[in-house]
């Protein structure tokens, strides 16, 4: 997902910045432009974020369906259709 994204961001400067809002949740955003934001009330959930870009960071403690949710926004940013232009297969588990 994280390679995805930072493929996909290299055709848009401004792909994180549309993303990030189409992904925001009610507890948290799942793209940020900080550590901090990611997880705003759960510090000790920053162990999990991982930066894709420089300044843009991405919560890892989701589940498949929830990855499978921001590449589906992702894939809407871009213009193009998910399992046609893009196509993955999450684990089970």
């Amino acid at each position: 997902m994280i390679n995805i994204l930072g493929d996909l961001a290299q055709y848009d400067d401004n792909f994180f910045v549309k993303l990030a809002a189409k992904v925001r949740g009610r507890t948290r955003n799942h793209i940020a432009r900080s550590r901090s934001e990611v997880y705003p009330d759960r510090p000790d959930l920053e162990r999990y974020v991982k930066e894709i870009t420089p300044g843009w960071f991405i919560g890892c403690n989701i589940a498949n369906r929830e990855k499978e949710k921001i590449l589906r926004a992702a894939c809407e940013v871009m213009g193009i259709s998910f399992g046609r232009d893009i196509k993955i297969e999450l684990p089970h588990g």
